[in-house]
């Protein structure tokens, strides 16, 4: 396969529904860990817990960029 069939299958693959606080900071223009806990801990981003980890919706992400974008 060529590099421009591993590109379109990867603009392709559907999104998961639930990212680890890394991808979660890319989505969110790459806010520093420190801030992405903080925000998480006071309730502006709800997060869902499995265990140990803190997993978010990457529509809700986006969704509170819209949201606090500035008019």
């Amino acid at each position: 396969s060529s590099p421009s069939d591993v590109k379109r299958v990867v603009q392709h693959a559907p999104e998961p529904e639930l990212v680890d606080s890394e991808r979660a900071r890319h989505i969110l223009g790459g806010i520093s860990a420190r801030l992405l806990w903080a925000l998480t801990h006071d309730g502006t981003i709800p997060c869902v817990r499995l265990g140990r980890r803190l997993l978010y919706r990457p529509d809700t992400l986006r969704e509170l960029c819209i949201d606090r974008e500035q008019k």
